[in-house]
């Protein structure tokens, strides 16, 4: 074989490898966001001319690379820490989910993609929020998701606020259909990505020109954060807390309380002790309920000492698996005890502060935050204890800042490894532990209102364009031949 050859035949390889590598790197690192669109490019232009097996391989080693770069870094650690796993087991568990979430995802996709109708700068798009959105459905955890990249690029990441995540991932595969396509193709789906983009960083840049400061006299919310590297949790935010003001809400990390409320009489008085002193006091940690000689555990956040009297509790709903609960059985994983608390919780009520609390890894669905939206909640609390994550607590928390954007609501985050940080309604993160809440909710909006639009609006595109196709075949096996 000639150099010339081999270049011709690994080519279109190392071009769908090159898009997997850039993939995860624009996960991992803080200025990563425009290499996802070259990365999704340089896939497509390397399926052109591939067999399906081609294609299937080349997308499945492509979607490894993805996965190992954007969290094989932290993921094997995570497990280890929050599973209590030995390592072999922790490294097999990153490897499947990594394998199944990256890998076969890619795979998938790249496969269907040789098949589907023109334009492919409309099929592909939709064809790949819908396999993203059947991912998040049989795995449990929408990570990673391809708009996700655009966390950085705040002008971009405005688009949430009509269609979600979804959108965003919609507009890169668009973009990257559009120009590896070739011929009249290629124009027409050059001239539509160009106005989508533009049309995208225009609407951009007027919503963030058109937000406003948060007002002087909003509700007082405050955060108290670290603690949990110490012996005795609640003794240390109970002596962080001495020193703060008075406040509307003051809010304490996920799992800052070790033992159940209900048992320890010290630890509620120190609470309530604490609530006096700086007002309403939001904090996290384990409760039991007996429902017919069964105990249920939940992983809660309490109110304590509201103006009224009054005393809320939440109890996270969506478990993180094996850590809070086994999705499979596991040879090694400890017992898990937690249950799911119910589907639809309103917002905790402080006064006329109506909170949104979310705990751990609650921020990265966008469900629950819509959910609070709709019912009139004026700032979403999540409390996380980050313990184990490594680099990932900062792909959860550049995750969660969409639901500010897509709610144009303040998200404020207190770890318990962490700094406090809160997530304007234009999703930018500033690391504050003191902020100031609207007096009333936003508007809706149009995510807000209508949800996961955007996913039937692509079953249906992906419907009418394959049924244009089938008619268009018929027609040319129908044409007499001369």
């Amino acid at each position: 074989m000639t150099p010339r050859t081999v270049a011709a035949t690994f080519a279109p390889w190392l071009y769908v490898q090159s898009g997997g590598v850039l993939l995860g790197l624009a996960f991992t690192l803080s200025w990563g966001a425009p290499l996802a669109w070259p990365a999704l490019w340089l896939i497509l232009r390397g399926l052109e001319g591939r067999t399906a097996w081609e294609r299937a391989g080349d997308g499945s080693l492509a979607g490894v690379w993805w996965g190992l770069i954007a969290v094989g870094s932290w993921l094997d650690e995570a497990i280890r820490f929050q599973g209590g796993v030995s390592v072999p087991v922790s490294l097999g568990i990153t490897f499947a989910i990594i394998l199944v979430y990256g890998g076969a995802y890619v795979a998938l996709f790249t496969t269907l993609y040789g098949w589907l109708p023109r334009p492919r700068w409309l099929s592909g798009p939709a064809v790949w929020v819908l396999l993203e959105y059947l991912r998040t459905q049989a795995c449990g955890a929408p990570w990673a998701l391809l708009g996700h990249s655009q966390h950085g690029w705040l002008r971009l990441a405005q688009l949430a606020e009509l269609g979600g995540v979804a959108a965003l991932s919609f507009l890169i595969v668009l973009v990257a259909a559009a120009f590896s396509d070739g011929g009249r193709e290629r124009r027409r789906g050059g001239v539509v990505a160009v106005v989508a983009v533009v049309g995208t960083l225009l609407f951009g840049t007027l919503r963030m020109a058109a937000w406003s400061e948060v007002a002087s006299d909003g509700a007082r919310v405050q955060l108290v954060s670290g603690g949990h590297h110490s012996g005795d949790r609640l003794t240390t935010y109970v002596t962080a807390s001495q020193a703060l003001p008075p406040a509307d809400l003051t809010v304490w990390p996920a799992n800052a309380l070790g033992e159940y409320l209900q048992d320890d009489v010290a630890a509620y008085a120190a609470l309530a002790a604490t609530s006096r002193r700086v007002g309403p006091l939001l904090v996290g940690g384990p409760r039991y309920e007996d429902r017919d000689e069964d105990r249920r555990y939940y992983d809660s956040a309490f109110l304590i000492g509201s103006p009224r009297g009054q005393h809320g509790t939440y109890d996270k709903r969506l478990l993180v698996p094996f850590a809070e609960r086994a999705p499979v059985p596991a040879h090694g994983t400890r017992a898990r005890p937690f249950s799911a608390g119910a589907p639809h919780q309103p917002p905790l009520e402080v006064e006329a502060l109506r909170v949104g609390v979310l705990v751990g890894w609650e921020g990265v669905f966008a469900g629950p935050a819509r959910d609070y939206a709709r019912a009139g909640a004026h700032v979403f609390v999540d409390l996380t204890s980050d313990e184990g994550l490594g680099r990932g607590s900062a792909q959860q928390l550049a995750f969660s800042a969409f639901r500010a954007i897509e709610t144009r609501r303040w998200l404020l985050r207190a770890s318990g490894t962490g700094v406090s940080t809160a997530v304007d309604p234009l999703g930018r993160v500033h690391r504050v532990d003191r902020v100031r809440v609207p007096a009333a909710p936003p508007p809706e909006t149009l995510y807000v209102r209508h949800g996961e639009v955007l996913l039937p609006s692509c079953g249906l595109l992906l419907a009418v364009q394959c049924t244009l196709a089938w008619v268009r075949t018929k027609r040319r096996t129908r044409a007499p031949t001369s």
